[in-house]
């Protein structure tokens, strides 16, 4: 009985293992706003996100990623249906493993930090991730979002606490303190956060890679982007372990894979101390 007992166990682990490696379905969401001209009902300033995501888009491809995007932001695709009937999250941003939101961002009133739309459908202009998003929830894939735009992270007024409504299972957000940036420049730390990420910590790679000093030509002067990678578990050393150990998985390989959490209530941060932003105080 113990011969055939270690037999099944054997048999059984083998079957894991190989589910584990033959694992190859992760896919990146990507949705862009870059276009506020003419055609969009929320005008604005062009941006270049799209562009300088190719060589991150490459690179994931390259490790055995899928990458499924759309260019523009309408709200439909990023708002729960506990929050209004008509949000299809399911269907879009909830729906990955790794998700890109991009656009540019604001603070309302000193205490909600919204995304701008491409086009007004229900919501105005602005998405307020507070109130409008709920990500993570039962039988869904996504696990990181990272936030390309102003604001989305920001220090002043505890404005990064807004966030919390959204972890309904999400291990991370990403986003900025004060004012980031649609630059060239950021092409190859993208590209380095696509490539670092499979091996090291993507709270770590976001805070390193993403820590720029940016020429803002329009004052004439180089300002500091400040990136933050925030989590929510149920204990604090849960929070640091998901921020100092979790990473890209690798498709077709066995992978380290961090547990759901579905009502976080102790919250961690990973941001580089003292950085200063334009439009924002020192961190």
């Amino acid at each position: 009985m113990g011969y055939w007992r270690a037999v099944a166990f054997i048999l059984c682990l083998v079957s894991v293992l190989l589910l584990a490696v033959s694992h190859a379905d992760y896919d990146v969401g990507y949705y862009i706003n870059d276009d506020y001209g003419i055609d969009s009902d929320c005008t604005g300033n062009d941006l270049i996100n799209w562009e300088i995501l190719q060589d991150y888009r490459y690179e994931m491809f390259y490790r055995g990623w899928s990458n499924l995007h759309w260019i523009t932001i309408y709200d439909f695709r990023l708002v729960d249906p506990d929050s209004y009937d008509w949000g299809q999250d399911y269907n879009y941003v909830d729906s990955h493993d790794i998700t890109w939101i991009t656009g540019h961002g604001r603070i309302l009133s000193d205490r909600y930090q919204q995304i701008k739309l491409h086009t007004n459908y229900h919501l105005g202009c602005y998405i307020t991730p507070e109130f409008h998003m709920q990500l993570g929830e039962f039988g869904r894939d996504i696990e990181i979002l990272h936030v390309k735009s102003c604001h989305s992270m920001d220090e002043s007024h505890d404005i990064w606490r807004n966030w919390r409504p959204v972890f309904k299972g999400v291990h991370q957000i990403h986003g900025f303190h004060g004012l980031s940036w649609s630059a060239m420049k950021l092409r190859e730390p993208l590209e380095n956060l696509a490539i670092n990420s499979h091996s090291s910590a993507v709270a770590l790679e976001w805070k390193d890679e993403l820590h720029q000093w940016i020429y803002d030509s329009d004052n004439e002067e180089w300002v500091e982007q400040c990136p933050v990678a925030y989590t929510g578990r149920e204990t604090l050393v849960d929070a640091d372990r998901i921020l100092d150990n979790e990473r890209y998985p690798t498709p077709g390989q066995v992978n380290i894979v961090f547990g759901d959490v579905y009502s976080p209530s102790k919250w961690r941060r990973r941001y580089v101390d003292g950085c200063d932003p334009a439009d924002g105080g020192p961190m």
